[in-house]
Order: C-alpha cells, then sequence, then structure tokens
C-alpha cells in the first residue's frame, strides 16, 4: 500500500470497499470506470486551479478545489483532499494566502495517488 509523505495511506482502504460494493457486477467494472474518470478529469482540475491562481482568480480556485475535493474523497485520497478544502477555504475568503504551496503539495501527492488508483484499478 502506498502511503503520503506523512505516513497516512494515499487511498483510504474502506472507501475503496465501498466503492467495491456497490458494484452490482461484482467485475470491478465501476471502481475501473470511476478510476478511468478520475484520472483523465484531475490533471484538468488542477492546471484549471494553477491558472486561476496565476490570474488570481479565487473564485475559480473556489469552484475547482471543491469538485475536486469531492473525487479526491470518493476514493479516500485523504492527502490531496485536505489540499482541495483548504484551496475552496482560501477562494472562498478571497485569499490567495498559501495557495502556491497547497498547490504544491497536490503537485506532489497526486502521482502517489494516481500510482495507487492504477493498482487498485487492477484488482
Amino acid at each position: 500500500m502506498s502511503m503520503t509523505e506523512h505516513g497516512r495511506p494515499t487511498l483510504d482502504p474502506a472507501s475503496l470497499a465501498e466503492l467495491r460494493a456497490c458494484d452490482e457486477d461484482g467485475d470491478g467494472g465501476l471502481l475501473a470506470e470511476l478510476v478511468d474518470i478520475f484520472l483523465e478529469d484531475t490533471p484538468r482540475r488542477m492546471l484549471l486551479l494553477r491558472h486561476a491562481f496565476d490570474a488570481g482568480d479565487t473564485a475559480a480556485i473556489s469552484r475547482e478545489a471543491h469538485a475536486l475535493k469531492g473525487s479526491c474523497g470518493q476514493f479516500g485520497a485523504w492527502a490531496l483532499e485536505d489540499c482541495c478544502r483548504e484551496l475552496e477555504q482560501l477562494g472562498r475568503q478571497g485569499s490567495l494566502a498559501g495557495a502556491e504551496e497547497l498547490l504544491l503539495r497536490m503537485d506532489d501527492e497526486y502521482p502517489r495517488v494516481k500510482a495507487a488508483l492504477s493498482v487498485e484499478r487492477m484488482h
């Protein structure tokens, strides 16, 4: 199991088990489909977050961070979700203070999440 830089699992096993339990066919197709969507959507959202930061658009930061936060939460990617939550809060406050650090943390964490999801997708 891969771990975050803070020693937590990259993905929450209970969250993954819940997703697997929702798969009516039991063939892993639902999880694979959700992983594919996440892996396609997340880099785009992270890029939009970076552009919003560069433009000083706190409303866009809040909006994109909120959307990505939900996706991270469904897999139990808590470290990535934490960054999104903090960015969303900053955006709602109209602040950019600390946003660049959060974006860099996301850049570090996403490859771990991607690798862990790729492994889970194959189970």
